[in-house]
């Protein structure tokens, strides 16, 4: 295996597996993140609608009681001019112009006559709740209406005229039947005491045209919302409201709006409507259906409110298979560009790699041609970069230099050595001649050195001799003992003399 593969198949694996690591960390970490951005989008997105009903809430109260407002100014208006009627036909009473028979029936006579509006009247009772006057229903009056009462049970007379005696004035909202119709509908009563008679008239206006033109812009506004909500039916997080009897307010369907229909969890078979009403507010998780796949079953997480004024409850919920499926495409498209970004590695790494290996084979060639013999001293390799491909080339050039200049010298070298050689050679044959008659010359001297030897050695016997008589001598005279002793002393060094003379002889004769 060349070295480009060895390097190349540990790094790209390294890189592969890194890549293949990373892209799983950022898979899991993005689904995680992404599952908690939408639980936290369903949180801010409930809040959001719930913001936007209460300000629906608000403005539908406001512009209620805006209406009534206006009501009850203008019931007001109606029974000041009435009161000041009454008043005047009163002042005539005082000046004597009129009875109080006569005034009184004129007051009812005016009383009778002051229709307003579509289906506005002025009526009269007394203290005691006797009828005095109503335009409508003219058989009434002389009857007593104590215990009149509406639909709920409010008894209506005493109320009005007891909360106008009382303060002078008072209001009160009944249920009451318009003119020619049976049904009670929602009424505004204002009454207000003409104390000289003891009587207490009143007015009134039916507000259920306040509640059409509430319900009106209700309907208007809840439209509004639907189209915003739902502008893309096609999604399959979606959020949608509720009222306390289970009708939807707010849905995707438009057909199942102001409807209570049956919705069932798909895995459980649990009824939703009745899970949504009992859940507590936070979130909530189910199994139901996607658009366009009805037959399915899908998860559905969200988040739930209530909106208490009005009984109603704010829902998101979406499918995390949605949000797994957009984690799984992103995951792809980290794993295609991953794997393309893998592949222009590999492939700068192989260029990389090849080039090196181009640059070390071509310094393995030279080297081999070099080791066998037959080098070019003169190549060199080519220097492009400064990096450690460079740096070898460099290197290798440096050491051709030096290989050339070498052999350069050692070339002048030998050069020289030949002449030396020459001169060495005149004189070795000059030695040899002085040795050979050097040798002649020592096998003389060991021949000499023998005789010399030997002849030594006899005189040192024949000394010897001469020693061991004289010792003989030394016993007969006494007196002549300092002479000998004189005498051996000078024999002793003559012997001493002698054996060297002997040892040296020996040593060149060795």
């Amino acid at each position: 295996m060349s070295i480009r593969w060895k390097l190349f198949l540990p790094v790209a694996s390294a890189i592969l597996i890194y890549t293949l690591l990373l892209i799983i960390l950022i898979s899991t970490t993005v689904t995680r993140d992404v599952l908690n951005q939408n639980e936290e989008f369903a949180r801010t997105y409930v809040d959001s609608i719930y913001a936007q009903v209460e300000l629906f809430d608000a403005e539908s109260e406001s512009r209620r009681e805006l209406m009534v407002q206006e009501t009850r100014r203008r019931l007001r208006e109606i029974i000041e001019a009435a009161h000041g009627m009454l008043q005047g036909i009163h002042e005539q009473e005082l000046r004597g112009l009129l009875s109080r028979t006569r005034a009184q029936e004129l007051a009812v006579q005016n009383i009778n006559n002051m229709w307003f509006g579509r289906d506005g009247y002025i009526w009269a009772d007394d203290l005691n709740y006797i009828n005095v006057a109503l335009p409508p229903n003219p058989s009434v009056a002389g009857t007593s209406r104590f215990d009149l009462q509406d639909v709920t049970g409010q008894y209506i007379v005493r109320l009005l005229v007891d909360g106008a005696v009382s303060v002078g004035e008072t209001w009160l909202e009944y249920y009451f039947p318009k003119p020619g119709e049976s049904e009670a509908s929602p009424k505004l009563g204002y009454t207000k005491l003409f104390e000289p008679w003891g009587w207490v008239i009143g007015t009134g206006e039916y507000i259920d045209n306040i509640d059409e033109e509430i319900a009106e812009f209700e309907a208007r506004s809840l439209g509004e919302l639907n189209a915003n909500l739902y502008s893309d039916t096609s999604r399959s997080d979606y959020p949608f409201i509720i009222d306390s009897d289970g009708r939807f307010v707010a849905y995707i369907r438009p057909d199942l709006i102001g409807q209570a229909p049956t919705l069932l969890d798909t895995e459980t078979g649990e009824d939703l409507i009745a899970k949504f009403l009992e859940s507590p507010e936070g979130r909530i998780s189910y199994h139901y259906t996607k658009p366009g796949d009805e037959s399915g079953s899908h998860e559905k997480v969200g988040y739930l409110r209530r909106l208490p004024q009005r009984n109603w409850i704010v829902v998101y919920a979406y499918s995390p298979d949605d949000v797994l499926e957009q984690t799984r495409r992103f995951r792809n498209l980290l794993i295609f560009l991953g794997l393309g970004g893998l592949a222009f590695q590999g492939g700068l790494l192989i260029i990389l790699l090849t080039m090196i290996q181009r640059v070390l084979r071509r310094t393995s060639d030279s080297m081999q041609t070099i080791a066998e013999g037959s080098g070019d001293l003169t190549f060199r390799l080519p220097v492009t970069t400064r990096d450690e491909i460079g740096q070898l080339s460099g290197s290798f050039n440096l050491m051709m230099e030096k290989l050339q200049s070498m052999i350069r010298l050692l070339r002048d070298s030998a050069i020289e050595s030949e002449g030396i050689g020459e001169e060495l050679s005149a004189s070795t044959e000059e030695i040899s001649t002085a040795v050979v008659q050097m040798a002649a010359t020592g096998e003389s001297i060991n021949e000499k050195s023998s005789t010399l030897a030997r002849e030594a050695s006899q005189a040192d016997e024949y000394v010897r001799d001469i020693i061991d008589s004289m010792k003989e001598m030394g016993s007969v005279s006494q007196d002549e003992s300092a002479a000998v002793e004189q005498s051996s002393a000078a024999v002793e060094e003559m012997v001493a003399s002698v054996q060297n003379i002997t040892r040296i002889s020996q040593e060149r004769a060795a």
